[in-house]
């Protein structure tokens, strides 16, 4: 990577989404009764804590408006992209041994892949099922979408996650402020704000990216999904 865009957050397409569990004293299931999951509360989850999180490959496709075949109606154009994400997996019996050979002919392993719209419009919101709930990061409790629902169970055995498992996305209107070490409201004229990434004050944020990049108003240039 060599030029990004900063935007009100942080760079853009950084640390917009985190996986979350459902924590309780037992594990709860879909079909658990909704006034049980009411009691439990969403936390995201870390590397430290399941170590396999390394081995979850993601891709991020980003529309081009200079390609030809590009559609701005299309549902992934409408979301603003997409996201793919990988795992290891194999399925049990003569088709997963089908499809290790196959990987190993690759040099590569069987894997499970699902995606997620990056920013899905209100509409799709609805379409698809996802909701806004609180979820707990760091000692923050906010307000985020939801979209457990993309996630195949195998995910979460493969994790070793015994809660349910939930992935979600920043509700950009409720974003996260910074306090501690960033400057106050009184003095530069409002509170700076992140979504999932470490709470390090934006002045400071700053001063270190033209170190590490050039800084681009420019979007990303790819093709129409390719990965950025």
């Amino acid at each position: 990577m060599n030029r990004g865009t900063v935007i009100q957050s942080g760079m853009e397409y950084d640390r917009q989404f985190t996986f979350a569990q459902l924590k309780s004293p037992f594990p709860v299931g879909a079909n658990t009764p909704e006034k049980e999951k009411a009691a439990h509360k969403w936390e995201f989850i870390t590397q430290r804590q399941f170590p396999l999180l390394a081995k979850v490959r993601t891709e991020m496709w980003v529309p081009d408006q200079s390609v030809e075949t590009y559609t701005p109606h299309a549902e992934d154009v409408e979301s603003g992209g997409v996201i793919i994400m990988s795992f290891p997996y194999q399925e049990a019996g003569w088709k997963g041994m089908v499809a290790k050979w196959g990987a190993a002919v690759k040099g590569t392993i069987p894997e499970k892949q699902f995606r997620v719209p990056f920013n899905p419009s209100e509409v799709q919101i609805e379409k698809a099922g996802y909701s806004y709930e609180k979820m707990t990061i760091w000692k923050d409790t906010i307000s985020a979408l939801n979209m457990e629902i993309e996630i195949p169970e195998e995910l979460r055995y493969y994790l070793g996650i015994s809660n349910k498992l939930g992935l979600f996305r920043i509700d950009n209107s409720k974003l996260r402020e910074v306090h501690r070490n960033a400057p106050t409201k009184q003095e530069i004229g409002y509170q700076p704000v992140t979504g999932f990434q470490d709470a390090v004050s934006k002045p400071t944020l700053l001063t270190c990216v033209p170190l590490i990049i050039p800084v681009s108003s420019s979007p990303c240039q790819s093709r129409q999904y390719s990965r950025c």
